[in-house]
């Protein structure tokens, strides 16, 4: 077995992983660089973007841009794997984004759409063969729902590459229990480090920051929350903290549909994912002005409400309305660097959408923190080394987690020979 990570040993997404046995080639992620990272084009990768593709295979973690973006550079012949409610959600995503104004990004989002036709979806512990490479999709925790670890056979050589992953979610608790069942014995592990460098980027937990919304809710009538459609469990923990806070739910009909989406299929039985049954949805005027009927605006207004709301003159002109109330509050429940103008990822739209709101700040990491890494790789306790990827600091593992096993430390594009001899 031979790993080459083509992108992803020095920065925060866009990680592409090649895994090659007796020239069959499984890939793991294909997404596009976060801003500010660098390294936005790729040169030609053999059996993945060009040349025979026969003997290949790409299989993304989850439905995160930096993850999947790329998908539309591979060849149109490569098999594409990806879990089935991850696909069905960034495929409702990328048809909505087929319509947005901007003409050339949303033939884009059109073409991703197309592409997305010919995917192929797995089923978790479900093992696949590609050639003489199998690839078993291990369900974990994370921001975006429906994502995985890998765990790669070919050859002699088990190696599991971890994907996105945390601890601290709703549904965290089950890793550990999965690794001992199914990552024994495990060669080489290839990780992300996200937060090697942030202690406190997950200092929550999102059964924390759901007590934590629950109060809110409580002491404001009028709650407005700036939050990604496509992290789920945090949606779904905001709809049962305004329930039982007895304020009315407002989204807008896409965010209804992919919580319907979620709450109807047999494949989600928790009861965090039950079927809502109180979710208001907004009219939309010839000037798309948002609007409720009469009898719904006296209903919102009598008894308070929480509304799911992103950048855009629709929502704003929905929140001057409540600007003069004391009894209003705004709630920002994503990365802070989208607003820090210093930092690649500033989002000047949604800052601007925020300016003189003064939102009160309620998130928790999409990512593992520290003490959790160190949990699930003494848990693994790989005997050959761990391969920091999806980290800016990967020098810091030989500090944390040396002692585990040994850290091997690559280069983009730098191939290393796994083979194991008995």
């Amino acid at each position: 077995m031979r790993v080459t990570i083509h992108r992803g040993t020095h920065q925060i997404g866009g990680c592409v992983t090649e895994i090659e046995h007796e020239r069959y080639k499984v890939f793991i992620d294909f997404g596009i660089p976060l801003p500010g990272s660098g390294g936005d084009k790729l040169f030609p990768i053999e059996g993945l973007t060009t040349g025979d593709v026969s003997r290949s295979a790409l299989f993304i973690s989850h439905y995160h841009g930096d993850h999947i973006g790329n998908v539309c550079e591979v060849s149109n012949e490569l098999p594409v794997f990806i879990g089935k409610t991850a696909y069905q959600i960034y495929e409702s995503l990328e048809k909505r984004l087929s319509h947005i104004p901007d003409l050339e990004q949303a033939e884009v989002h059109r073409s991703i759409a197309r592409r997305m036709q010919s995917f192929r979806t797995f089923t978790p512990l479900d093992t696949l063969e590609i050639g003489t490479i199998s690839v078993t999709p291990l369900m974990v925790d994370h921001s975006a729902i429906d994502a995985y670890m890998f765990l790669i056979q070919a050859g002699g050589t088990r190696l599991l590459h971890t994907g996105d992953f945390r601890l601290h979610g709703f549904r965290g608790r089950a890793l550990p229990n999965v690794i001992r069942r199914y990552a024994q014995n495990i060669d080489y592990v290839i990780t992300e480090g996200t937060n090697i460098n942030r202690p406190k980027a997950a200092n929550l937990n999102e059964h924390t920051l759901q007590k934590y919304f629950k109060e809110e809710f409580r002491k404001h009538k009028y709650n407005f929350v700036v939050i990604s459609t496509t992290n789920i469990d945090r949606i779904f923990a905001i709809y049962h903290a305004a329930s039982e806070s007895n304020r009315h739910f407002i989204c807008d009909n896409y965010q209804k549909k992919i919580i319907q989406l979620i709450s109807n299929s047999p494949e989600w039985t928790s009861p965090l994912y039950r079927t809502p049954t109180r979710i208001y949805t907004p009219g939309k005027t010839s000037d798309k002005k948002m609007f409720f009927s009469e009898r719904l605006t006296r209903l919102l207004n009598r008894d308070g409400f929480c509304m799911l709301v992103r950048a855009g003159d629709m929502f704003k002109e929905f929140m001057n309305r409540y600007d003069d109330s004391n009894e209003s509050a705004v709630y920002y429940s994503m990365y802070r660097g989208y607003l820090d103008k210093g930092h690649p990822s500033y989002n000047r739209q949604l800052e601007q959408f925020l300016s003189h709101r003064n939102p009160i700040y309620m998130h928790t990491s999409g990512h593992c923190d520290i003490k959790s890494l160190d949990k699930v790789l003494n848990l693994i306790k790989p005997k050959r080394g761990i391969i920091p990827i999806h980290t800016e600091y990967p020098e810091k593992f030989t500090e944390i987690f040396g002692k585990i096993a040994p850290i091997i430390l690559l280069d983009d594009k730098e191939t290393l020979n796994c083979t194991v001899h008995d």
